[in-house]
């Protein structure tokens, strides 16, 4: 409530009166600066305001609405947000260049067990599931599967399956649907004359030499062909060892 001064001994009322000092400030009828119980030391320190055109320093600094910055915002904590939308071209950057930086799914201090995490480093690309390194980018070389985990590799086409390897047991198994073609230069397609849009020929078509050796002395595994059907060539078959028993048919 406000003050009546009339008809009041100034030696009685001086200490409410108000003044403005030579710097623009309030000062009490002592001489002492003023301070609004309305601001909380917005003349000395401003800590906290329902508007203020500039401050430079605030404490629990609540906004709401928007907040628009010319320049640059900045944070020596974390920045915590339901979402970030960026402009087209914007970029997400170390603060220090050719440096990494890290998107993870769990909080840090949180542990890494069975964290999956990607790195953006200074030439290389790192995507890490269940704490094992998955792919890894970098000049000169792609790697898959570094930690040798066993896992399926699958490549849809179409809503099938074109190409899987996995491992099963001891064996490891590749599979390549309907056809496929081995060779060198530009028309090797599994087709009549090796070019793409020809006719298909044979489930697996080899341009040029075939050479299947004994593998019994490396890996146990014997160096057979064998055939449910035909056999056929436009060439010669010879036999190093010679044909030992042939069976059916007619030569």
């Amino acid at each position: 409530m406000a003050n009546d001064l009339t008809g009041q001994n100034i030696q009685d009322t001086y200490k409410r009166v108000l003044t403005v000092g030579d710097d623009g400030l309030m000062y009490d009828g002592t001489g002492s600066l003023y301070t609004p119980l309305s601001a909380s030391h917005e003349i000395t320190q401003e800590i906290s305001s329902s508007y203020a055109e500039t401050a430079s320093f605030a404490i629990n600094f609540n906004v709401v609405g928007n907040i628009t910055a010319s320049g640059n915002i900045s944070a020596s904590g974390k920045l915590y947000s339901t979402g970030l939308v960026m402009a087209p071209g914007s970029a997400i950057t170390p603060s220090t260049n050719q440096q990494s930086i890290y998107f993870r799914n769990k909080l840090d201090g949180t542990g890494e067990s069975a964290m999956e995490w990607m790195e953006i480093g200074d030439d290389i690309i790192k995507l890490h599931a269940n704490s094992k390194e998955y792919l890894t980018i970098a000049p000169g070389y792609i790697k898959v599967n570094a930690q040798s985990q066993d896992v399926l590799y699958q490549f849809n086409s179409a809503n099938s399956i074109i190409h899987k390897m996995q491992k099963v047991g001891d064996n490891n198994l590749n599979f390549f649907r309907d056809y496929l073609s081995v060779g060198s230069g530009s028309s090797t397609f599994p087709t009549t004359d090796g070019t793409q849009n020809a006719t298909p020929d044979g489930t697996l078509k080899v341009w040029g030499n075939l050479n299947v050796q004994d593998g019994l002395t490396t890996d146990g595994i014997p160096g057979h062909i064998t055939s449910s059907g035909n056999i056929s060539s436009s060439g010669t078959i010879t036999a190093t060892n010679g044909f030992g028993t042939i069976d059916g048919g007619s030569f």
